[in-house]
C-alpha cells in the first residue's frame, strides 16, 4: 500500500493506517448522540421527581403544623367547634382518592386547600378514661402537582378536653 506524502516527502499516514472511515464516524456519532438522548430523559425525569418531592415535604410540614395547632387550641375553641350540628359526613371517593365530604371548614395555603371536619362528642376505640369527652378531628390537604395530578392526603386527630 503507497503511504501519503507530503511536499517535503514526509509521511503524514503510513502506509496500512489510513484513519477512521466515514461510516466508522457516523457510528460513532450515533452512539454518542443516542448516550446524550438517555442523559436528557433522565434528567427531566430526574426534575419532575423531586419537585413532586418538594410538594410532598411542604405538604407533610402543613399537616404537622395545622394538628400542633390544634393540639394547642382550647378544646371549645370555634376552630374546634362542628358547624353542621355534630353530624360526622365521612368521606366520599373521589378519583382513586377519599375526600372528606363536607367539611367544617376550608384554608388556602398556596396550592394547598386544607379541610377539616369536627366530631364532637367523639369515644376513642380505646379510651384511657372513658369519661371525658373528645373530639375527632379529620383533616384533609389537596393539592395538585406540576404534571397536573390531584393529590390528597388524610389525617386525623383526637382532642381530648383537659378538666
Amino acid at each position: 500500500m503507497q503511504s501519503i506524502t507530503n511536499r517535503k516527502d514526509r509521511q503524514i499516514f503510513p502506509a496500512g493506517n489510513s484513519g477512521f472511515t466515514l461510516l466508522e464516524l457516523m457510528m460513532a456519532m450515533l452512539v454518542f448522540a443516542v448516550g446524550i438522548l438517555a442523559v436528557g430523559a433522565m434528567q427531566s425525569t430526574s426534575s419532575k421527581a423531586s419537585t413532586t418531592a418538594k410538594y410532598v415535604t411542604q405538604d407533610l410540614a402543613l399537616a404537622s403544623s395545622m394538628l400542633e395547632r390544634f393540639a394547642g387550641l382550647d378544646y371549645d375553641s370555634s376552630e374546634l367547634k362542628s358547624t353542621d350540628n355534630d353530624e360526622w359526613d365521612g368521606y366520599t371517593q373521589q378519583g382513586n382518592q377519599l375526600v372528606l365530604q363536607e367539611p367544617d371548614f376550608t384554608r388556602v395555603f398556596g396550592r394547598y386547600i386544607v379541610a377539616w371536619e369536627v366530631c364532637e362528642d367523639y369515644m376513642p376505640k380505646n379510651p384511657g378514661d372513658p369519661s371525658l369527652p373528645a373530639k375527632r378531628i379529620a383533616m384533609t390537604i389537596t393539592w395538585t402537582g406540576s404534571s397536573g395530578q390531584t393529590r390528597v392526603r388524610n389525617f386525623e386527630f383526637v382532642k381530648v378536653k383537659n378538666n
